[in-house]
């Protein structure tokens, strides 16, 4: 019943709900606005735009990246010389995904130091297998794939109390202690 919800629920949305089809709509063309090279306020078009430019960034400098410090600027830098039309520095982002923003500022080897150390407490005693992790590992995963989640102090915040919190539980309900 879950999964068919799950699958069916979408669809019904785009049938039922004018907002939801309009807005499933608008993202195809702002996809295919960018795929054309149109990329002037289109919102995913820029997104899309800033992921590609993320993974120049890293091919430029594949083993160790741009440099922390220095992605604004690189990004910047990349913009003004193969997007003039974006004429507005507002305009000019930093990748839009976590794992492409690791890459470009630290190369692979921050990109694989940043998926192990993310990774690595879903898969200690198999903690995956506990839905109050996983799920908070669903949660903020897919935010990973969407926008520099980390980049910010409260991105990071949310993480450790939900992860700290799952964790927390975890131990508690392994040894029989009630909350």
């Amino acid at each position: 019943v879950f999964a068919i919800a799950l699958i069916g629920g979408p669809f019904l949305a785009y049938y039922s709900i004018e907002s939801v089809e309009n807005k499933v709509r608008y993202t195809l063309y702002d996809l295919q606005q960018a795929e054309s090279g149109n990329i002037t306020g289109l919102s995913d078009a820029r997104r899309m735009t800033s992921i590609r430019v993320g993974l120049e960034l890293g091919r430029s400098d594949m083993l160790t990246g741009v440099g922390v410090g220095s992605l604004r600027e690189e990004t910047n830098s990349y913009y003004q010389e193969h997007y003039p039309e974006l004429t507005e520095s507002y305009e000019w982002q930093l990748p839009h995904n976590e794992f492409v923003w690791f890459f470009a500022a630290t190369g692979l080897i921050g990109l694989v130091f940043f998926c192990i150390s993310f990774f690595l407490p879903l898969f200690h005693r198999a903690a995956f297998k506990e839905s109050m992790i996983l799920c908070t590992y669903l949660v903020i995963g897919s935010s990973l794939l969407t926008e520099a989640t980390f980049d910010r102090q409260l991105g990071v915040a949310l993480f450790l109390v939900f992860i700290t919190l799952a964790l927390n539980v975890r131990k508690a309900i392994r040894t029989d202690h009630n909350l």
